[in-house]
């Protein structure tokens, strides 16, 4: 096998093939990267056996060859190279790679050793933009669960339908939905995917304006430029999450979103982990307080100015829930607030060009 490639086209594919699969696996040939060179590109392929990765990369190729390279070795010393064409030549059971005044020889396996890339159909797909499916990746994976006991939980519910698209999450205590108006050619295209492999793809797919998302009975596809990422889906029924958001509320609040977290940064200092926060909402006053009290520390009490449609309440909720709210929201959209009383749970509110609902169960203050 023999090929001249260009370094920058080499260093993104190499960068994209570490970050989107684990490449820390005990199996020396899980570690490495399969590289086929065809007349005019190359396809790398890696796998973890539940993630695999394809790409194709443009390369002058004078002999077409396979040839299993360690995955982080390459990146790295690719990434060092000096900008300008790489010469790649397999010698046995090792491959030279040479740029400029720099020569390097590498161990490597054989090919056939290295697992097959999964065969696939794909029975459904949408197409979507992939930077409204990263604000919205971005806002529910706050609330997506990390127990591995619990499956379904650790996965976003994708719902696209012709004229929205929707992604939930719930780890049981909290519940974030995020909806954005995308016109789409599906009438109903739902499936839960792994909020791992989600955030992954759109770490990968940054530079697309598109990504494909294709779906079959076990597997979730995703399709962008010259890259194919298939992973597993999340298979079973996902929560009713509807039932979990209430009707009703007998106090709504409307507030700067930017008030809320600049209240909750300040206050953050005097809180502990999973320490309460406590909401009071004032009608006649208009005026919502934040106050927390830890017994070894002190106490802490913000006031934030807002409008109140609806009845005085006080409720708790732990301290890290509510950042995690603030620090997904957009700082320059107006938040609601809304609770039916101090043990059914509350519900924040932001609407703009994705809409973002975060309901979080209350907590029984300890003051």
């Amino acid at each position: 096998m023999r090929f001249t490639i260009d370094r920058d086209s080499l260093k993104s594919a190499l960068s994209r093939a570490i970050k989107g699969v684990d490449m820390s696996s005990t199996l020396p040939i899980l570690s490495g990267i399969l590289i086929t060179a065809t007349e005019g590109s190359l396809r790398l392929e890696n796998t973890n056996m539940e993630v695999s990765l394809r790409q194709r990369v443009i390369a002058n190729v004078e002999e077409p060859g396979q040839v299993v390279v360690p995955g982080k070795l390459l990146s790295d010393i690719v990434g060092h190279l000096p900008d300008m064409a790489i010469l790649f030549a397999t010698d046995g059971t090792r491959l030279n790679v040479t740029c400029g005044k720099s020569f390097y020889s590498l161990n490597t396996m054989a090919a056939q050793d290295f697992p097959a890339f999964p065969d696939y159909e794909i029975d459904s797909m949408v197409e979507l933009p992939s930077s409204v499916l990263n604000e919205m990746v971005n806002k529910v994976g706050v609330a997506a669960s990390t127990d591995r006991n619990r499956a379904i939980l650790t996965g976003i519910l994708v719902d696209v339908t012709a004229d929205n698209v929707r992604f939930v999450t719930t780890d049981s205590v909290r519940l974030a939905v995020a909806d954005a108006k995308v016109v789409s050619e599906v009438e109903n295209f739902q499936v839960i995917a792994p909020a791992r492999s989600l955030r992954s793809v759109l770490s990968l797919a940054s530079d697309q304006k598109t990504i494909t998302v294709g779906t079959n009975q076990s597997q979730l596809i995703f399709l962008f430029g010259d890259v194919v990422y298939v992973t597993r889906r999340i298979e079973g029924n996902y929560p009713n999450y509807r039932k979990l958001i209430p009707s009703t509320h007998v106090s709504g609040v409307r507030m700067r979103m930017n008030d809320l977290y600049e209240a909750m940064q300040r206050i953050k200092a005097m809180t502990v982990n999973n320490s309460e926060v406590t909401l009071s909402v004032s009608a006649e006053q208009n005026l919502l307080v934040i106050t927390t009290n830890i017994p070894d520390q002190g106490n802490a009490r913000e006031e934030i100015p807002v409008d109140v449609d609806g009845d005085d309440i006080t409720i708790s909720f732990n301290s890290r829930f509510i950042y995690d709210f603030v620090q997904k929201a957009d700082d320059d959209v107006m938040l609601t607030f809304e609770a039916e009383s101090p043990i059914r749970p509350g519900i924040f509110r932001t609407r703009g060009d994705v809409d973002f609902l975060y309901l979080v169960m209350p907590v029984r203050p300890n003051y």
